[in-house]
């Protein structure tokens, strides 16, 4: 048995799933999380469960309604605007706290290049190495209270990509651009021009939404 999963509470390995499935898609907005099924299909008692899904609604993925039970949240086009430049803040105040060096640049190149030759049409793939890339490129910041907000709004966002983004070469063109220009500004030691490229990234990623956004309803 993986001795990481061992030691953690189970709470905690529960909210694992339940996310895991909440960001793939498996389970829908609007879903009903019924906590009697739940606790039978996952073997665990009431309890722990009763804390993970509060954790994930404390989080932003479920909501609870009075006498109903918990639900997946739904996707909008409000929440996306609320998320996308709090998630891009958070990302350039890492990115000043813990710079790539020249190395980590190298490999970054190395990285976002290998990302360039992806299927386009791949989306969930190409979705997975974007933020692959966002999290190596802040691999140095020592702010672990930072990094879990970030994780944590970067599974909020991912929803939004896998439902509403549409693959092709343009945009898989574009935020491999993207990924460039904040590593040319990291190479030249311009922490400020990467902090507002990055900010673009996020930007262009925002307006990139198809044209039918997520309705309130989800």
């Amino acid at each position: 048995m993986n001795s990481r999963l061992a030691v953690e509470p189970l709470d905690f390995r529960i909210r694992e799933i339940l996310l895991r499935r909440i960001v793939s898609g498996e389970l829908e907005p609007g879903s009903n999380l019924t906590e009697t099924r739940l606790a039978e299909e996952l073997g665990a008692s009431r309890t722990p469960l009763r804390h993970a899904l509060v954790r994930l609604e404390q989080e932003g993925f479920l909501v609870l309604e009075p006498n109903r039970g918990f639900f997946v949240s739904p996707l909008s086009s409000e929440e996306a605007h609320e998320l996308y430049p709090i998630l891009s803040a958070l990302e350039q105040l890492a990115l000043r706290q813990g710079p790539p060096d020249a190395r980590e640049v190298e490999a970054l190149t190395r990285r976002n290049e290998e990302y360039a030759a992806m299927p386009p049409g791949d989306l969930d793939a190409t979705v997975a190495a974007n933020f692959a890339w966002h999290e190596a490129l802040l691999a140095g910041c020592a702010n672990a209270r930072l990094m879990t907000l970030i994780r944590t709004l970067r599974a909020q966002v991912y929803r939004y990509e896998l439902s509403f983004f549409s693959p092709g070469e343009a945009r898989l063109a574009k935020s491999v651009d993207l990924h460039r220009a904040i590593l040319e500004a990291l190479e030249r030691g311009d922490l400020e021009q990467a902090g507002a490229r990055l900010d673009a990234h996020w930007a262009a990623d925002l307006d990139s939404l198809v044209s039918d956004p997520p309705s309130p309803a989800g």
